[in-house]
């Protein structure tokens, strides 16, 4: 999409089940997880 022009907007952004971003805000009740790899 290099060089395209959107009209609209990202309102709302969900992450495992939990609101992450609403309207133009990022939600601070989300904590992080380290990942673990098996290697």
């Amino acid at each position: 999409f290099e060089g395209q022009t959107f009209r609209s907007k990202i309102a709302y952004t969900i992450v495992s089940g939990n609101l992450a971003w609403e309207n133009g805000q990022l939600q601070d009740i989300i904590p992080g997880k380290r990942l673990l790899f098996n290697r």
